[in-house]
């Protein structure tokens, strides 16, 4: 990543990678959410409510 204040989260699965990132008003993640039940169900509406308060 160009720039490391963009990394969100990272990930180790057999060496370390960025797995999720925020940039203005962009997040990108490298993950199933929905498969992760109820912590999955719960970032989905983290994310509901992120693009609530922005509108």
């Amino acid at each position: 990543m160009k720039n490391e204040a963009d990394i969100l989260c990272t990930t180790h699965y057999g060496y370390e990678f960025v797995s999720g990132f925020e940039k203005d008003n962009l997040i990108g993640l490298q993950f199933h959410p929905e498969k992760s039940h109820k912590f999955g169900m719960q970032l989905f509406r983290n994310f509901l409510i992120l693009a609530d308060e922005q509108l």
